[in-house]
This record gives structure tokens, C-alpha cells and sequence, in this order.
């Protein structure tokens, strides 16, 4: 069956692409458990790739308290506006203290990336669409949730989709972003797949809380037909970054080329969550639904959707 062979790339790869509100993460069916690095240590343990061996030690300490300090203000944000709602003001008061110190004790660049959410909140179509493009470029891993909360709005989605790959992407190690270009180029070509692969096995263990890493080595597996690697690194990507749509549809797609049917349907429907507007995957998950209730048809039988 020559199903969909578009993978959800994105970035700089141009293979394709295929994310919720900073509303509940997205949850997915694990088809095989990797471990995930703990959640404050996901995102920030790349700073410290290009630093000598006796300032890892430091870099890693602040780069897990910054994370630590960002989830608990997003948390005390949420709770303060609970509070206000529920007229409890002396709650508020000790919530917005608390929401001062926090955000004080920031690094720059996240001091930045806080005062953009807030306008991402509150903005015109145009302000919010102008502060999606600053967060991009501004690359903190941080704000995921944010970006992904503007994806189930129709006029902001392709711009948020755009600033989430750009975030997925980026890295500081120079010979990091090197590999990568160079696996880009190798994935154009089915004759230099193998070579695609090895580079991006290479710069997995060069950066290994590199998740982008993972997804282009993802992407590579499903094109050679190594769908169970494919899957272990897509579940590799989620277990670290889980507003990854390439990746949760990258995961159905695998799924589906294996036949089974309804694992790739319920992984196709948690990217949904993520990323509402991918209309190709929703096409997929219609046609799985019917096979699914019709109990054996062949997805696609009396549907152009399997063939894209």
C-alpha cells in the first residue's frame, strides 16, 4: 500500500510537515516506552554544548533552574487567574508576589520571552501574529505550549507552526547545525538515505537532548521502510518535547504502513489535539474510523484519502 510518504518534517529539511492550547499537554499511546529526560532538564540540557568540562557542571545548574523557575510562574499565572475569578484577593495578592519574584529571578532572554506570552494573551490578530514571530526567532523551547495553544486558531496557525519548527531546530553547537545540514541534503535522494541516517545517528550522540535529532532520524527510518525504528524514534521525541505534531503524525503514519490500524488512529488523533489544522491527517482518521467500525475493510477502499 503506498500510503501518505509525505513525513511531517519541517525546518530546513523541506521533507514535510504534517499542537493544543498551553492548556493540558497532549497525551500519547507509547508503542514502546523510552525514557524521558525529567522535565526540567529537557529542553536546556543543550546549553552547555559547547562548554569546557569545568563550567558543564554550572551551565547545567542554571539552565535547570531557569526551566524549574518557568514552569512554576506558568503555574502560579494559571492559579492567579483562577483566584481573581473566584474574587479570592488575598490569594491573588500572595499569587502575584510570588509571580513578581519569579519572573524577576528570569534569565534575560526568558525575562523577553514572558513579556511576549503576556502580549500573545491579550493582542490584536495582528500584535499576536508580530509576537509569533518573535518568539521564533527568540528560540526558547519554553514557550511551546504558548505557540501551540495559537494552532487551533485558523489565522494564526501557520504562522505558529512556522515558530515551533523554528524553536524544534535550533541549536548552539555549530557542528550540531552542520550534521544537520548535511543529513538534510543526504534525506533528498533515496540512493543516500544510509548516509542521511548515520549522520543523524552521529548528531544524536553528539547532542542527545537534541530532539530535532531524533525526529530527522525519524523521518529517514520511515522513508527506508524501518518502521519500528522509526517508531522508537518518534516515541524518543515525544517522551522529551510532546507539542511535536511532525512526530505524533510521523508515529500514525508508521503505524499505518504496519497495519495497525487502530494504534495508528489513536496516534493520529493525539496529534490532532496538538495541531488541529492538519487536514491530512484528519482525512486519515476518518477513513481509519470507518475501517475500524466496518472491522476489517482495507483503509482507503472507496476513499482517495490513503493516497497522497
Amino acid at each position: 500500500m503506498q500510503a501518505f510518504r509525505r513525513w511531517p518534517g519541517g525546518g530546513t529539511c523541506n521533507i514535510r510537515r504534517a499542537a493544543s492550547s498551553s492548556s493540558p499537554r497532549p497525551c500519547f499511546v507509547r508503542v514502546r516506552e523510552v525514557p524521558a529526560c525529567p522535565t526540567a532538564r529537557r529542553e536546556l540540557l543543550r546549553t552547555t554544548a559547547s562548554l569546557g568540562a569545568d563550567d558543564v557542571q554550572t551551565a547545567t545548574s542554571s539552565a535547570l533552574d531557569a526551566a524549574q523557575t518557568w514552569e512554576r510562574l506558568s503555574l502560579v499565572t494559571r492559579q492567579l487567574k483562577v483566584a481573581v475569578a473566584d474574587e479570592d484577593y488575598a490569594l491573588a495578592a500572595k499569587l502575584r508576589d510570588e509571580q513578581k519574584t519569579l519572573s524577576d529571578s528570569l534569565p534575560p532572554i526568558l525575562q523577553y520571552a514572558l513579556g511576549q506570552v503576556a502580549k500573545l494573551r491579550t493582542g490584536t490578530t495582528q500584535e499576536q501574529l508580530q509576537t509569533i514571530l518573535n518568539l521564533g526567532e527568540a528560540g526558547e523551547p519554553a514557550v511551546i505550549p504558548d505557540l501551540a495553544s495559537c494552532l487551533s486558531n485558523p489565522e494564526l496557525a501557520d504562522t505558529a507552526e512556522k515558530a515551533m519548527w523554528a524553536i524544534f531546530m535550533k541549536n548552539k553547537d555549530p557542528r550540531v547545525n552542520e550534521l544537520m545540514q548535511e543529513g538534510c541534503m543526504y534525506m533528498r535522494s533515496p540512493a543516500t538515505y544510509d548516509k542521511a541516517l548515520g549522520v543523524f545517528s552521529q548528531m544524536i550522540q553528539l547532542a542527545p537532548s537534541y530532539v530535532e535529532g531524533y525526529n530527522k532520524r525519524a523521518t529517514v527510518n520511515y522513508l527506508m521502510g524501518r518502521h519500528q525504528a522509526s517508531i522508537d524514534d518518534c516515541n524518543a521525541v515525544l517522551g522529551m518535547q510532546p507539542y511535536h505534531f511532525g512526530a505524533a503524525s510521523g508515529l500514525g503514519l508508521c503505524l499505518l504502513q504496519m497495519s495497525r490500524y487502530e494504534e495508528a488512529l489513536a496516534a493520529f488523533e493525539a496529534a490532532l489535539v496538538i495541531h488541529p489544522g492538519m487536514s491530512n491527517i484528519r482525512r486519515f482518521v476518518a477513513d481509519l474510523r470507518r475501517h475500524v467500525a466496518t472491522d476489517g475493510q482495507e483503509p482507503g477502499a472507496g476513499g482517495a484519502a490513503w493516497q497522497q
